[in-house]
């Protein structure tokens, strides 16, 4: 009887501690924040190389992905990568060699037949001439009038999720040039007039450089967000508790019962309808 209990003691303290360790996992989850980090520099308004990465659980996890000459992507479980993968560089694509007219010729006979044959009418079943006619979900919110008390929740809650992100750091470089002294100017001074401002905050960092000789676009970039997932939860549960949302889940059930009954007639129906045509 002592070994009975002792193994339903042992039994049961592994279930505690799991569904503890479940718990601390998911409280983890929601309160450590996610990191999104993104680098990259482009030339002539093409991007040449660049980096991004997204991290959880104060860097335990993280993704990281590159372009360029560090071309791949690893994943990261404390601090050590577990799978990682770097792809060549792509190669330059061959010159294309000359076709002789016989050769074009006797390749642009079989594509002219295979557009043909795709170009001819298929007939359509019977599946294809009798459209299902659902009730869209839209119609029957507008029906019962639940459109409009979502529009105030809907605003409060995307100006809530607008303001979770965090801006940890956010620095670039833009180099421009026009080739005309003057219009480079304007174009400058056009470009400070948005960076100067933002420069005030202490986590940004912009800087215009202007080209009087040479027309060119070069940018150098850096950002660093993070965002708690617990906020964005408080924000959903803000928006159900806000809306009409036990009212737009009947509103759907209903929806999906009329698009039913629409699209599906009873074997009445479909008796009457035999019946009017005999």
């Amino acid at each position: 009887m002592e070994w009975v209990l002792l193994v339903l003691w042992v039994l049961l303290g592994t279930v505690l501690a799991v569904i503890g360790l479940a718990v601390a996992l998911l409280l983890a989850l929601l309160v450590a924040p996610l990191r999104f980090q993104a680098a990259g520099v482009v030339q002539g308004l093409r991007p040449q190389e660049g980096e991004i990465g997204l991290s959880a659980l104060w860097g335990a996890v993280a993704v990281r992905g590159a372009k360029g000459a560090r071309r791949g992507w690893q994943v990261r479980l404390l601090g050590r990568p577990v799978r990682r993968r770097r792809k060549p560089p792509a190669p330059e694509a061959p010159a294309a060699e000359p076709v002789s007219e016989a050769a074009a010729a006797t390749e642009e006979a079989p594509a002219a037949e295979e557009s043909a044959a795709e170009a001819a009418p298929e007939e359509p079943t019977k599946e294809a001439k009798r459209p299902k006619r659902d009730v869209p979900f839209a119609q029957e919110l507008w029906r019962r009038g639940l459109v409009s008390p979502w529009i105030g929740p809907a605003a409060r809650a995307l100006r809530e999720l607008l303001a979770a992100p965090r801006c940890e750091r956010l620095r670039g470089t833009l180099c421009v040039g026009t080739g005309d002294p003057a219009a480079t100017g304007m174009l400058c001074g056009a470009l400070w007039s948005v960076a100067g401002p933002l420069s005030a905050f202490p986590a940004v960092a912009l800087q215009v450089q202007p080209d009087f000789l040479d027309p060119r676009a070069d940018a150098e970039g850096e950002v660093a967000l993070s965002l708690r997932p617990g906020s964005v939860l408080l924000v959903a549960l803000r928006l159900v508790r806000r809306g009409p949302a036990w009212r737009t889940i009947k509103a759907y059930r209903a929806a999906k019962r009329r698009g039913a009954s629409v699209s599906q007639p009873t074997k009445d129906a479909t008796q009457e309808r035999v019946s009017d045509r005999d």
